[in-house]
């Protein structure tokens, strides 16, 4: 594997966006990850779950379209904080979108269905394989091993 393949660059785009403005009123769509993404940084801290509602109130009042809440399979406390996230949202019949991060595997799932069943709305799951393409070198992996 050549070591150029291990990075993408998401300044490059090099493809043509098709847009149905039907599923999409928008000109732009923001979908925040600072609660997610965000916190992956090594030299990030988890923020309270008082700093976090802080932040989902200004991304309201900021108009942002969609935030991911977290990651539910990471375990309760992050559960926990999603929860009273959503709870907040709820209260405040807030506009913005709740998503959260899933791996493709029941442990993630299962707490975000739980989510949207106790919250009784739609929270979107951003799903993906765990195999970038960093961790494939690292570990050895293949193409055919992963679909396996």
């Amino acid at each position: 594997m050549d070591e150029q393949d291990l990075i993408y660059d998401w300044n490059e785009i090099d493809y043509e966006i098709k847009r149905d403005e039907s599923r999409h009123p928008h000109e732009l769509w923001f979908d925040d990850e600072t609660l997610r993404d965000g916190l992956q940084s090594p030299s990030a801290r988890n923020p309270t779950i008082e700093q976090k509602i802080e932040l989902v109130d200004f991304m309201e009042s900021l108009g942002i379209q969609k935030v991911d809440l977290g990651l539910p399979g990471a375990g309760p406390f992050h559960i926990g904080h999603i929860d009273a996230m959503l709870s907040h949202m709820g209260e405040n019949e807030y506009a913005l979108r709740p998503g959260c991060a899933v791996r493709t595997v029941v442990s993630d799932i299962e707490p975000l269905v739980d989510l949207q069943a106790k919250h009784e709305r739609q929270i979107q799951a951003s799903a993906f394989l765990g195999t970038s393409p960093i961790r494939q070198y690292a570990e050895g992996w293949t193409m055919e091993k992963i679909l396996s």
